[in-house]
């Protein structure tokens, strides 16, 4: 399409009939003429003049034409109507609009009708009309010379003709002469048809009333957010325009107001599928709520009416996608199990558990695995019972050699068919144990709550001591069915298996304190004059100077673990939050507020926490680079001592990297960048040491000797 404001006559130019509202119906614009343009040996063109009663601002105009001889409002199967919108910057500057358009070349048509369906004012009321609405308007033929019209039959027929043609041709004129009575019958069928095309041009006067009443109470109602009566009115008239109207505007106000279901049922019972696949898309973006998760089950019901069995399973998967980002895999399945095609729904859902299984156990969420594998009953068309993926996830620990994960399952489903044959015990530090502390923790026996707390190497100054398949050899002796082992200046003290704990004194030393006979200890940890020890039952006890009241833990319960630094201690609840006593001189027992702690350790004057999100916070002395640990991410354990905080912090599920922060600045602890993934490590005094999986000991610091004296080799 093309517009020109200039007309070019033309002697090859066919004004066709002008389709015109009865003249009870005034608008801003209308249809002045149309024309076929015809030229030998091209394309055949097609002019449409458009009037316009400048009076009146127009924001646009839509116009409909179709190629064919058929009156505008007689069905045409063959040529469909197409359609055009002005909207052009000059739509309210000139008092006629040409449109130009091509003829499609394979057409073979001598008509073209065209008529406007849609005005839009500039104040934003719209205009509508029905090609029933219009009458025709015929426009004069093309003229031809004129020819000067024979004066008799004889004068007309050449005189050569033989005699009996020229008779019989006078014969024929005269038969075509009309007699009194045919011409009084022409005259009955002349007023008849005038008759009918009057009762025509009432009833179709009466059937435009009829639709501006239906049309303006509709927009009323509309207005007034009243669709359902609207609706009635438009389909008990029989007017799809109108009734597509009110649906649209119902559904616009629906959707604004998120009821998803309303507007869908007033989308379906419009004649237009355009508008119910907009509420389903519609519905599609809205099933997920972005900021918690949860599934909008009003969206989700509106999604499920669709037919179209293709676009529903697309639109299920991108929904399961969605929720399996955000590891919601329960209402994943639940909503894969919608799946209306048996096989592709049954492919899905094992998808779906299979990555459940793994995202959990991976992650050591023991417990969310454990709600989806209690929700699997409740979804009928999944496969597995409860048994066969209780059993899934106990082979996937055993697969990734989690025995935290074993041993939640186990405690959390004893009467599992031949899940109490699984044991499991723990390795130091368990990251599966830390994930979820607060639950598998309390399920721990009290030697696994020991091995979970025990510490193999502890270093200060130039002194290594470490413990090799239960044995270290101390200044005392050899001990062989040690657990852990920790140090100071002054003395080791060593956690044995059966729950006891001696002190040995370095450098001709005495044990500052009595050290009580216990039977139930699982971690130990020395502060600069004082040690703490952690009871299987959660309560703590310490030895020792009590001057700032280091030692005032008798009141603790609940407690996981211990920490102890020059003269406070910390201790670490089973639900993440923080007690701590002693000496304040810098903040280091300001701990209450923290939460989702997972472990903590001491420097002199500072106390470090592990949070379960892998970052590390400290209280107290942070100075000389010290607080730079707060930056360190995907930390798995910590360790800390004298002046300096050693992280480990997870590469990939096996491989770890080791860094250092120290707040010391008379000395070296040295770099554990490349060190290999250890079992242990520890800090002494401007030193740091660990040991690997083989037994190979790393060091550096400027306080390790030249060749380590490990004593447990000897």
């Amino acid at each position: 399409m093309s517009k020109t404001d200039k007309i070019t006559a033309s002697e090859n130019t066919v004004l066709l009939p002008v389709p015109m509202l009865g003249p009870e119906l005034k608008t801003p614009a209308w249809i002045h003429s149309i024309a076929l343009i015809k030229s030998s040996g091209e394309q055949d063109t097609m002019r449409i003049v458009i009037k316009r009663d400048l009076s009146v601002s127009i924001k646009s105009f839509t116009f409909r034409y179709r190629f064919s001889s058929l009156p505008i409002y007689v069905p045409d199967e063959e040529h469909k109507f197409s359609k055009y919108v002005y909207e052009d910057d000059d739509l309210n500057s000139s008092e006629l609009i040409t449109i130009l358009g091509s003829v499609p070349s394979h057409l073979t048509t001598d008509g073209c009708c065209a008529y406007i369906s849609e005005i839009t004012l500039s104040s934003g009321q719209i205009l509508e009309f029905d090609s029933s609405q219009f009458r025709l308007i015929r426009r004069p033929k093309t003229k031809k010379a004129p020819q000067p019209e024979p004066t008799s039959v004889q004068t007309d027929i050449p005189s050569i003709l033989p005699e009996a043609d020229v008779q019989k041709a006078t014969e024929k004129k005269k038969k075509s002469q009309l007699s009194p009575e045919k011409k009084r019958r022409r005259l009955i069928v002349i007023l008849a048809a005038m008759v009918v095309m009057f009762a025509v041009e009432i009833v179709g006067g009466i059937a435009l009333y009829r639709y501006l009443g239906v049309k303006n109470s509709a927009d009323m109602l509309i207005k007034e957010q009243r669709f359902n009566e609207a609706y009635k009115i438009a389909y008990d008239s029989d007017y799809d325009s109108v009734l597509n109207r009110v649906c649209k505007k119902a559904v616009e106000y629906y959707l604004g107001n998120n009821d998803l279901e309303t507007a869908y049922v007033y989308a379906y019972g419009s004649s237009n599928s355009e508008l119910t696949d907009l509420v389903i898309d519609y519905a599609t973006s809205a099933v997920i709520d972005v900021n918690t998760g949860k599934i909008n089950e009003n969206a989700f019901r509106v999604i499920k009416k669709t037919d179209n069995d293709d676009k529903f399973t697309s639109i299920i998967q991108i929904i399961c996608n969605n929720l399996k980002n955000r590891g919601d895999f329960a209402n994943a399945l639940r909503i894969a199990s919608e799946i209306r095609d048996p096989a592709t729904r049954d492919n899905y859902e094992n998808t779906v558990f299979e990555e459940a299984l793994n995202y959990y156990i991976s992650n050591h969420k023991y417990e969310s695995a454990s709600s989806f594998i209690d929700e699997l009953p409740n979804i009928t068309t999944f496969e597995k019972s409860h048994s066969d993926a209780l059993s899934a996830a106990i082979d996937r620990c055993v697969l990734n050699n989690d025995n935290a994960g074993i041993i939640y399952f186990s405690k959390r489903y004893p009467e599992a068919e031949g899940i109490t044959t699984v044991t499991a015990g723990t390795a130091p530090g368990d990251a599966g144990v830390r994930a979820e502390l607060a639950i598998i923790y309390p399920m721990l026996t009290e030697e696994q709550k020991r091995t979970y707390h025990s510490q193999p190497i502890a270093i200060w100054n130039e002194q290594i001591y470490r413990i090799s398949d239960g044995t270290v050899k101390l200044p005392g002796g050899k001990i062989t069915d040690a657990v852990s082992i920790d140090m100071n200046e002054q003395l080791c003290l060593v956690l044995h298996s059966d729950g006891s704990i001696s002190a040995h004194p370095l450098k001709g030393e005495k044990v500052p304190y009595t050290i009580p006979k216990y039977d139930d200890i699982i971690d130990i940890t020395l502060g600069k004059d004082h040690a703490v020890l952690l009871h299987a039952d959660g309560t703590v006890s310490a030895l020792g100077d009590n001057t700032y009241g280091q030692c005032d833990v008798s009141e603790w319960s609940d407690i996981v673990t211990v920490a102890a630094g020059q003269r406070f201690t910390v201790g670490l609840k089973t639900d993440g939050t923080l007690v701590a006593v002693g000496y304040n001189s810098c903040g280091q027992c300001d701990v209450e507020p923290y939460r989702n702690v997972v472990d903590i350790d001491a420097c002199n004057q500072t106390t470090v926490m592990l949070f379960s999100d892998g970052t590390v916070m400290i209280r107290g002395y942070r100075s000389l680079g010290l607080e730079n640990v707060e930056s360190a991410t995907n930390v798995t354990r910590i360790r800390a001592g004298a002046a300096a905080i050693l992280v480990e912090k997870r590469l990939t599920p096996k491989e770890r990297t080791y860094e250092l922060y120290t707040g010391h600045s008379g000395g070296s602890y040295g770099d554990p960048t490349s060190w290999p993934t250890l079992d242990a490590f520890d800090v002494g005094v401007m030193c740091i040491a660990g040991v690997d999986p083989n037994g190979n000991m790393c060091q550096s610091g400027d306080n390790m000797p030249n060749k380590t004296t490990q004593e447990s080799d000897s």
